[in-house]
């Protein structure tokens, strides 16, 4: 059996490899494909592609856009994954332009915010441990390597998370932008670990899938180390319902962080092949519309 990671970071945004690192890694973990999903940016994709076909795994490539619902109280950032994008599609990069602006914008005042607390972090503090997108993942490493708080979850939690003490939130998308950016880049648009998104009574998240689905989502993300069996089953039975693909990954962001090892929700290749198909057939769709 052939297995597939379809969720994966890199230092292009708060991963801990590179994106040729990430793909070594890949090959070793014995994976067939790997999605490279990192945060509000296309920008590894290009480094990861040789890197791939030196390692002999297939690339999919793909990004991570945090939007939300507006007027739909408040389920939370939705994490939305493009993947089998183009990153070279010029829409997908006027959205990074501004994704990173917007999260340029939030670090400033975070940054201020935590020396307004007496817990400084210089951008240069930052610059030494990132290789592009600038995340509160590593303002978290850096407060602890301070002395600040005893863990990056501490520090979310205390600080820089919602409801912290020097939070800020940046601009996001609305739903219907992304599934926009994203179709528009050739790629499919799935909702990652709808447990984040977890609501009371559990119904009103899936009356919020089923809401998305009508807008351009195009599946979710069953498979993640966040969602046990019992939740894999409630994802997989919404997808049915609401006739949307499933997906799956690690969510790796490196061997330190999150404890979460690359292929260890061993995806089916098959759930790979599925999405081609159904990009396949809109792609036949699109085609045949243009001819009429």
């Amino acid at each position: 059996m052939a297995f597939v990671d379809l969720h994966a970071h890199s230092t292009a945004s708060d991963g801990s490899d590179t994106p040729g690192a990430l793909m070594q890694r890949a090959a070793s973990a014995g994976l067939e494909a790997i999605a490279l999903t990192d945060h509000d940016t296309v920008a590894g994709v290009a480094e990861a592609r040789p890197a791939a076909d030196d390692a002999g795994v297939e690339l999919v490539p793909g990004i991570e856009i945090s939007a939300r619902m507006p007027g739909w109280g408040d389920p939370g950032e939705l994490h939305i994954l493009g993947l089998l994008i183009d990153e070279t599609s010029p829409s997908l990069l006027r959205m990074n332009d501004l994704l990173l602006d917007a999260r340029a914008r939030r670090n400033e005042v975070l940054l201020a915010r935590l020396a307004e607390l007496h817990m400084p972090v210089s951008r240069d503090e930052l610059e030494a441990i990132s290789d592009g997108v600038i995340s509160r993942a590593h303002i978290a490493e850096r407060m602890v390597a301070n002395g600040y708080v005893a863990t990056t979850r501490q520090a979310f939690d205390r600080h820089i998370g919602p409801g912290g003490d020097a939070w800020f939130d940046k601009a996001r998308l609305t739903p219907s932008q992304a599934f926009e950016t994203i179709h528009q880049a050739g790629g499919l648009a799935i909702l990652a670990h709808p447990v984040h998104n977890a609501t009371e009574p559990i119904q009103q998240l899936e009356t919020l899938i089923g809401r998305l689905a009508d807008v351009g989502l195009d599946g979710l993300e069953a498979f993640h180390p966040d969602q046990d069996p019992a939740w894999v089953r409630r994802v997989q039975q919404w997808a049915g319902r609401f006739g949307l693909c499933i997906t799956g990954g690690s969510d790796f962001h490196g061997p330190q962080r999150m404890g979460r090892p690359l292929n260890s929700q061993r995806v089916d290749a098959v759930f790979l092949d599925e999405l081609k198909q159904r990009l396949a057939q809109r792609r036949s769709l699109n085609a045949s519309s243009q001819v009429c």
